[in-house]
C-alpha cells in the first residue's frame, strides 16, 4: 500500500513543496469553511453542523497523519531537517518543538469508550472508509456504535491542524531566512485567478451537454 503512494525519487525540496501546497489548502479551507468559534458540550452532544465539519476536517487531515503519504508530517519534518544549514539553530529548535507536539498529538485517544489503542488516525480511517468516500460496513457499524465518541473526536479534530500549520510556519520561516533554498510555492488552485474562470458561453455549453 505504501509503495504505491511513496515516490522514492522525490527530493527533500519536492516533498516540502508538496507539503506546503497541501497545508496551505488546509489553512484556506479552515478559514473559509470551518466554524470559527464553537464548542462541543460533552453532555449535550454536537450539532449536525459540527458533525459535518469534523467529518471533512478528518479526511483533509488524514494524508498528514497516515503512513504511506508523502506529506506525512514526520516525513516533511525530516526533509526540512535535511535542508537546514548546519549553522541554523533557531529553526532546528523549532523543528524539535513541532516534532514533540506532533508525537504527543498522536498519543491522544480521541474516542470515549473506544477499544484500547484506538487513535485519531483510526477514527479518520473509519470516517473516510465507512462514511464519506467508501461504504465499508464494518467501519460504518463501529462509527454508529461509538456515536458518542464523535463529541470527543470533534475536540481532537480542532487540534489536528496545529502540527500541520506549525510545520507550514517553519517552511515559511525557512523561505524568509534563505530565499534561494526552495523553489517558488506551487500554484494554489483553490484561489482561481480571474482569467482562469469559465465564460458564460462555456458554462452554457457544459450545462447543455449535461442535460441541465
Amino acid at each position: 500500500m505504501t509503495s504505491k503512494k511513496n515516490n522514492p525519487n522525490l527530493s527533500h525540496e519536492e516533498r516540502i513543496l508538496l507539503f506546503e501546497w497541501h497545508a496551505k489548502h488546509l489553512e484556506s479551507w479552515r478559514e473559509t469553511c470551518f466554524p470559527k468559534k464553537y464548542s462541543v458540550n460533552m453532555m449535550e452532544g454536537m450539532s449536525t453542523e459540527h458533525f459535518h465539519a469534523a467529518s471533512i476536517a478528518a479526511v483533509l487531515l488524514r494524508k498528514f497523519y497516515s503512513p504511506g503519504h508523502e506529506v506525512l508530517i514526520s516525513r516533511a519534518l525530516d526533509s526540512l531537517a535535511a535542508l537546514l544549514p548546519s549553522s541554523e539553530t533557531s529553526l532546528k529548535d523549532n523543528l524539535q518543538s513541532v516534532k514533540h507536539f506532533y508525537k504527543e498529538y498522536l498519543k491522544q485517544s480521541p474516542v470515549v469508550d473506544a477499544p484500547q489503542g484506538f487513535t485519531p488516525d483510526a477514527v479518520v480511517e473509519d470516517v473516510q472508509y465507512g462514511l464519506l468516500i467508501h461504504s465499508d460496513p464494518g467501519r460504518a457499524e463501529r462509527l454508529i456504535e461509538m456515536q458518542r465518541g464523535w463529541m470527543h473526536e470533534m475536540l481532537v479534530v480542532q487540534r489536528g491542524h496545529i502540527p500541520v500549520l506549525r510545520t507550514l510556519k517553519t517552511i515559511e520561516d525557512l523561505r524568509n531566512r534563505y530565499p534561494d533554498l526552495l523553489p517558488p510555492p506551487l500554484n494554489p488552485i483553490w484561489e482561481p485567478k480571474e482569467h482562469e474562470g469559465i465564460s458564460i458561453e462555456e458554462a452554457e455549453r457544459i450545462e447543455k451537454a449535461l442535460g441541465f
